[in-house]
């Protein structure tokens, strides 16, 4: 603003001077911003390389060290411990390595556009009359000079504060999965399919009780608080596009997949057969509840008492058994071959086994969960395989092989580890990879059980998980949830489509979500516990979020709820119960010894093994009470199937019948 009576042409030149000085300084400013967030990542990049869990001398001296004294609880509680700062760690670093870039692009955007003004007002001064580009101060009055070096400063001054709040943008802020760049990403992805008239679709009831786990496949499951849920009928396929190539990195993509018509002659069990057996990971509810039903709380490994049978595994592995009938089924593997079994539920016989040959390269796996992590699925006739390699197979009972798929080697540290899950006669199958979810490449899919024929999927941003999806019922409809880093997201297990995300976990994601007292349950460690009322659409994080806690969040164990509390266990052997109207802490209970099953409800009970294989039943109250501890004598990892009054617990090296009353 020109001074009253002042010498327009004087006060021109002087503030194209003023701007000069300031686009030179600034420029410097941003150079410097510039190199110094460079440097950041650079040192950010090795010290990336030096916390690769998959790389890391510190923990291949571990596991060295365990592998001469494999029976060493203290070794292992420090490869455990080492494990999960080493990921934190190189979550945290990633997550650095995103938005420094970021932030340094803003830096040379600035940079660029000092530089730029600093050019175009050097030229406004040389084409000024008797003017230079540079005036020394004696040839100006002192009056000039303080307005000039106001003018500049100021200047300097928004470009110091821009530079100070993209250093605190790389502090604070998240990671590239923005909500506004998922939700234009993925727009596209959320049509609704078509169904035709004569589909077979019937609408859900709600559930009865405080507690609603869920519909299972088939009508009418008679797990508690089920509901009779929606069957595909005649679907048409989703029209989305194969998911991304590799971009170049080297890195292995899925294969593109072709989607076909839902066939709804395809076999499915009925709503009683899926209830009376245990075809899942945790259960015909998919979340570890049992409303009620007469279990061992009484049985010792090293004398017998209460081990009806124990039969060894060929292969090790630390999926969960499924049995259907008087059929058990599992899996083994080493880094060299593969191996689907199936044992005799009533005397433990080992009925057939069968190798599965790699289709796709093998991957590199954490010693903790081996390369047979995922829970197998069954329906009655078929059962359902998958490895950490991405490869995907089907046998029946009987032990022949019905087809057999590769997903390709997913973009994942320790290869993929979710558990698969079953909708009538579709395999719902979550792939979930990439480091930070940028490339799109993970996948939701839903089978056809008899072909392996992709019925619908959905792409999605979300990197790489290991929690498994669960089918509810929410009273109005089905929903399908999943949880990863940051979103929990709900689809529709029908048609593929988005109902709902909200973004509330980070990390490496493997706790699977919950449903109870009419709440989807999801946490990790790191993040929180929360409570999010379904039946939303779009983006729900602040409009049906009832609640988050932060205590005693597990880092691989599933949650458990029964509708009034939520009962949590972590690698740290802790062991906390949580009030699920609420989220606060009811009690809290160490027991020393990791936890890597998940806890399952039966009744009044909670049944809780620990890494030693020693089963805690504790009250499902808000007091805390153990009422027994039963020791198999052997490492167990994997969640137990509880059928018909008998509990199968697969340890190391055996499975276990266990019938022993208290």
């Amino acid at each position: 603003m020109m001074r009253p009576g002042a010498d327009v042409k004087k006060t021109l030149d002087e503030q194209a001077e003023a701007a000069y000085t300031a686009s030179v300084r600034g420029a410097w400013v941003a150079a410097i911003f510039c190199l110094m967030v460079f440097g950041l990542m650079l040192g950010n990049r090795g010290a990336l390389k030096s916390v690769d869990p998959l790389n890391s001398p510190r923990l291949a001296a571990v596991m060295k060290q365990l592998a001469g004294d494999p029976r060493n609880v203290q070794l292992k509680d420090s490869y455990r411990k080492l494990d999960l700062r080493l990921r934190s760690e190189y979550e945290r670093r990633l997550a650095f390595s995103d938005k420094g870039a970021y932030v340094l692009l803003v830096g040379i955007s600035l940079f660029l556009m000092a530089g730029a003004s600093a050019v175009h007002y050097g030229r406004i001064l040389r084409q000024c009359s008797g003017c230079r580009v540079v005036v020394g101060p004696e040839k100006r009055d002192s009056d000039t000079v303080r307005r000039s070096a106001a003018l500049a400063r100021r200047a300097v001054a928004i470009f110091g504060g821009v530079m100070a709040l993209g250093l605190a943008a790389l502090a604070i802020l998240p990671g590239s999965d923005l909500t506004k760049e998922y939700l234009k990403a993925t727009r596209g992805y959320q049509r609704p399919v078509a169904v035709s008239e004569d589909s077979s679709i019937s609408a859900p009831r709600a559930a009865p009780g405080p507690t609603a786990p869920g519909p299972q496949p088939g009508p009418a499951p008679a797990t508690p608080g089920g509901a009779p849920p929606a069957i595909p009928g005649n679907i048409k396929p989703l029209p989305i596009p194969g998911p991304p190539s590799s971009g170049g990195t080297g890195k292995p993509a899925p294969i593109r997949m072709q989607t076909t018509a839902f066939n709804a002659s395809d076999y499915k069990p009925s709503a009683q057969e899926w209830a009376a057996n245990w075809p899942v990971f945790r259960g015909p509810s998919n979340m570890g509840f049992i409303e009620s039903g007469d279990y061992p709380t009484k049985w010792d490994g090293k004398t017998g008492e209460g081990i009806l049978w124990k039969t060894e595994t060929p292969l090790p592995g630390w999926n969960s058994p499924v049995v259907w009938g008087d059929r058990i089924f599992i899996s083994g593997a080493d880094k060299d071959k593969r191996e689907i079994y199936c044992l005799d539920a009533v005397t433990g016989r080992m009925i057939w086994s069968k190798p599965f040959a790699m289709l796709s390269k093998q991957v590199s796996v954490l010693e903790d969960a081996g390369y047979a992590p995922s829970t197998l699925a069954v329906d009655g006739r078929r059962v359902f395989a998958i490895f950490p390699n991405g490869d995907l197979g089907c046998w029946d009972f009987d032990g022949k092989p019905l087809w057999q798929k590769s997903l390709g080697n997913p973009d994942n540290t320790y290869g993929h580890g979710c558990s698969l899950t079953m909708f009538g006669s579709l395999l719902m199958v979550l792939f979930d990879q990439d480091p930070d979810g940028a490339e799109a490449k993970s996948l939701l899919m839903a089978l056809q059980g008899g072909t392996g024929a992709c019925v619908w999927y959905a792409r999605r941003t979300a990197p790489k998980s290991w929690a498994t999806p669960i089918i509810v019922n929410t009273g109005g409809r089905l929903e399908l949830v999943t949880s990863a880093n940051p979103w929990v997201i709900s689809y529709d297990p029908i048609a593929g489509r988005e109902f709902w995300r909200a973004n509330l976990l980070s990390g490496d994601v493997a706790p699977s979500p919950v449903f109870a007292g009419g709440m989807v349950l999801a946490c990790n460690s790191g993040a929180a516990l929360a409570a999010i009322r379904p039946g939303g659409s779009g983006d729900v994080t602040t409009s049906r979020v009832a609640w988050k806690s932060t205590d005693g969040l597990p880092d691989i164990a599933s949650p458990a709820a029964n509708g009034d509390l939520i009962f949590m266990a972590d690698s740290g052997g802790n062991v906390t119960c949580v009030d699920l109207k609420t989220g606060a802490k009811v009690w809290d209970h160490s027991f020393g010894t990791p936890f890597k099953a998940s806890p399952t409800i039966v009744g009044g009970r909670v049944y809780l093994p620990d890494n030693d294989g020693v089963m805690h039943i504790i009250a499902a109250a808000r007091t805390f009470e153990e009422e027994a501890q039963c020791a198999l004598y052997e490492e167990t990892g994997a969640t137990p199937a509880f059928v018909n009054g008998r509990i199968y617990i697969r340890g190391a090296k055996h499975v276990y019948c266990v019938v022993g009353k208290g």
